[in-house]
């Protein structure tokens, strides 16, 4: 479980500083767009430390913090994957016509770019993954 969590958060953290090589811009630092993601990056670090220094009691936390960032994943992407709304869409389509899209961005329905799309992967399975650590 550890070792999903470090991954997740490594992947999480190139939100922090960056990514890009030449033209390929997998995600810009969200310190020069987006400074409220620090409000997400600072506790999950908090949290990762816990959970390393105090596994059986930061689990919980971690459960939290997985299940708050699932929520928050589902509002700000999911939902409006399933339920289109067309203003929405350009906006996500305009603040992210920068960084790289593996499908290529729709007019009608919400593609995520890449980074986001892998977050849709990383969020459940580390969520999936604390249930069971926690059962297990």
């Amino acid at each position: 479980m550890r070792w999903l969590i470090l991954i997740s958060f490594l992947f999480y953290s190139l939100n922090v500083t960056g990514f890009n090589v030449k033209n390929f811009v997998l995600v810009e630092s969200c310190i020069k767009t987006e400074p409220l993601d620090m409000a997400y990056w600072a506790p999950y670090l908090a949290c990762l430390i816990a959970f390393w220094i105090w596994p059986d009691t930061a689990q919980w936390i971690l459960l939290g913090f997985f299940s708050l960032s699932a929520l928050i994943l589902f509002l700000t992407t999911v939902r409006f994957m399933i339920w289109p709304n067309e203003r929405k869409i350009r906006g996500y389509n305009q603040y992210f016509k920068s960084t790289h899209h593996i499908i290529k961005p729709s007019d009608t329905k919400l593609i995520p770019d890449t980074f986001h799309l892998i977050l849709l992967v990383l969020v459940p399975v580390n969520l999936i993954g604390i249930i069971i650590y926690i059962i297990l």
